[in-house]
Order: structure tokens, then C-alpha cells, then sequence
């Protein structure tokens, strides 16, 4: 960004179980640009860990990025994986914003199962919906009368200020925290209102998510990535884990156009992965009388070759690769690198449009 650009940029970063990704962004007459993005791997997991030593491991590496990409603003906004988070819908009838609020607390403690002081609770109203006669939701009456449908986030209050202290140690400021979900949505779906499926696949667990109007109904966590696939490759042709990662960058999950198929040691875990999905997917064609038009892949193992080819054949759908490029402006010089990366960075980029889109 130039010395007097009055133009005003936001960093997104996404702190992974893997490593940590970092865009800045900012807003040129509207659109979105690239300033400049970073990367840096991390030895631990920051949700599961939560060990001194790894927060300074974590905190170190962003003060890195942040030196060697060269991020001119100090404002960041940051998400907070889906597994640590709780997210659902409810309705209530409409009522006045201070009444809504009481009402949200004492219906929160519904469905989270840990004490409310321990968590840090936010709502978005997504949908006023008006009932004209009396109806049947499951299995709950609901009377005639306006009612707001209600997208619930509640995130553990110990992690959001682990996540505020190591931003306040890199010398950054933490604007928002929100989850990777709305940040995936900003940066692959849009405008789209259609019924979408996200795979966000990563190293170690791949998180689903099932967007409906622009707004996640229905998510959950697989402990199944790309690691899990190189372990099956590992231990089907009896090679060490360096030499199946790179089997697998070479042929992907060894997906075969002729014979419709992979490997029998990638069958068995995908398999697995195609059956979780399916239960979603059920659920909100249960749920909401819709079904699935698209899957969009990301994350840093959606680059597998043969991985699209075979979600299709198995689910019966079009599948895509995201794009979280699609809506930013990159300078020509770096448009096929940052064309590469799209996929580990999709959170990142998604957390840098907030404020623009």
C-alpha cells in the first residue's frame, strides 16, 4: 500500500491446526484489493494446546508474517474454528431488542452444555418469518404471529481471550472474532442464496458446512484430512509417511477416469468421509425440504487431483474448487502464485472482507 493511499485496509488471519495465514485488504472504491498476504507454520494445535510455550510459538510466527509480508494495518479479524464453537438456529416470536436478549440467554441454555459465564454468546437475526396459521415444527406448535429465526454463536470465554492476549503480544489490535463458517461464506459463495455445500478440508479434519440463503444451517467436524489419506497410503504400499505425501502431491487419491475408482487403502477413509456428508446433507433435506445444488471444496487438501472427480461420482453433485479470489483485485505480478495458494487461504480472505463486503 503506497506511503498516501487514503484507501483503508483489513487483515484477516486464521490461526490453523497447521499453520497460520494472514491477507490484507483493502478497500478500493468498494472492491476489495490485495495488499499483501503471509504464511508460517506452527508446530501445535493453539485449541487443543494450550500450553505457554505454544502460545509464544504461535504469537512469534504471526509477528513474523506480519514483518516479512509487510502488513501496514494493525486492526485484525480473526475466527475461531468451527469444532470450538457452537452455532445453531432458533426462532422466537418478535419482540422489542432488550426482550430479545433475555429471551436468547435463557433459550442458549438449552443447547450449550457447559455453564453460560463460560462462554462468550452472539446472535444475528437472519430471517423474519410470518405464520399465518397456526403450524407444526418439530414437534413443537408454533401459534400465528411474526417470529425471527435467530443464528446463535457461542465460543468458550477462556479461548476468545487467549486469542485477544497473543494478538495484543504481536502488537495487533483483535477488531472481531467470528467463525471460519461466515468467513468461508464471504469469500466462496457471496451473493448466492442456493443450497451449498462447503468442504473445507485440511491437514488433519476437514469441516462441513451447509449454507442455505447465505447463512450456515447445519456444520460439523471430520477427523479426516489430507494426513489421514497419507497414512493410508503409507501403510498400504509400506513406505514412511515422506515418501506417501508425496505419492499422494503426485497422483492425488489415486483417482482412476477409466474405472471410477481409487485405491483400495484411500476406499476405506473416503468412504467414511462421503458417509458423513450424507448425513448432512439428509438432515437439511429433512430439515428445510431442500437439497443440495453444489459442493465448493477448499482448504490446503482440496488440491488433491482425483478429489473433486470422486466427490462427484459418490455424492451425485457438482462439485467446484472455491475461488476466494473471485471478488478481490490482485496485482498482475502475483495472480498465478496467489492463484495457487487460494485454498489455504479462504478463511483469511474471507475474514479481510468483512468490513469491505
Amino acid at each position: 500500500m503506497g506511503l498516501f493511499s487514503k484507501n483503508e485496509s483489513y487483515l484477516g488471519v486464521d490461526i490453523g491446526t497447521a499453520s497460520i495465514k494472514a491477507c490484507e485488504l483493502e478497500n478500493a472504491r468498494g472492491k476489495a484489493s490485495l495488499v499483501t498476504y503471509g504464511m508460517a507454520t506452527v508446530p501445535n494445535d493453539l485449541i487443543r494446546n494450550k500450553s505457554p510455550e505454544v502460545i509464544r510459538q504461535i504469537t512469534e510466527a504471526i509477528k513474523v508474517i506480519v514483518e516479512q509480508a509487510g502488513i501496514q494495518t494493525r486492526r485484525v479479524v480473526a475466527a475461531l474454528p468451527g469444532y470450538a464453537v457452537f452455532t445453531f438456529e432458533i426462532e422466537l416470536p418478535k419482540m422489542s431488542t432488550d426482550d430479545l436478549g433475555s429471551a436468547i440467554k435463557f433459550e442458549a441454555k438449552k443447547y450449550i452444555p457447559v455453564p453460560m459465564d463460560e462462554m462468550v454468546v452472539d446472535w444475528e437475526i437472519i430471517e423474519e418469518l410470518v405464520i399465518k396459521g397456526e403450524s407444526q415444527k418439530e414437534g413443537n406448535k408454533r401459534k400465528a404471529g411474526s417470529y425471527y429465526r435467530i443464528l446463535l454463536t457461542a465460543a468458550p470465554r477462556n479461548l476468545v481471550t487467549r486469542y485477544s492476549q497473543i494478538f495484543e503480544d504481536a502488537g495487533l489490535t483483535l477488531d472481531s472474532l467470528e467463525t471460519e463458517a461466515m468467513a468461508l461464506i464471504r469469500a466462496l459463495v457471496g451473493e448466492d442464496k442456493a443450497p451449498i455445500l462447503i468442504l473445507d478440508m485440511g491437514a488433519t479434519a476437514t469441516d462441513i458446512c451447509l449454507v442455505d440463503e447465505g447463512f450456515p444451517r447445519l456444520s460439523k467436524g471430520v477427523d479426516i484430512g489430507g494426513n489421514v489419506i497419507t497414512q493410508a497410503i503409507a501403510e498400504s504400499l509400506h513406505i514412511d509417511t515422506a515418501k506417501a505425501e508425496q505419492y499422494k502431491k503426485d497422483q492425488g487419491i489415486l483417482f482412476d477416469p477409466g474405472k471410477g475408482s481409487v485405491s483400495d487403502a484411500v476406499d476405506s477413509v473416503m468412504k467414511k468421509y462421503i458417509t458423513e456428508i450424507q448425513k448432512l446433507m439428509s438432515m437439511f433435506s429433512d430439515k428445510r425440504g431442500r437439497k443440495v445444488e453444489k459442493v465448493i471444496l477448499t482448504g490446503g487438501s482440496a488440491r488433491l487431483l482425483g478429489l473433486g472427480e470422486y466427490l462427484e461420482k459418490m455424492l451425485g453433485i457438482k462439485v467446484y474448487a472455491g475461488n476466494p479470489w473471485a471478488r478481490v483485485v490482485t496485482p498482475a505480478k502475483v495472480h498465478d502464485s496467489v492463484k495457487r495458494i487460494g485454498p489455504e487461504f479462504s478463511v483469511a480472505i474471507g475474514l479481510a472482507m468483512r468490513n469491505i463486503y
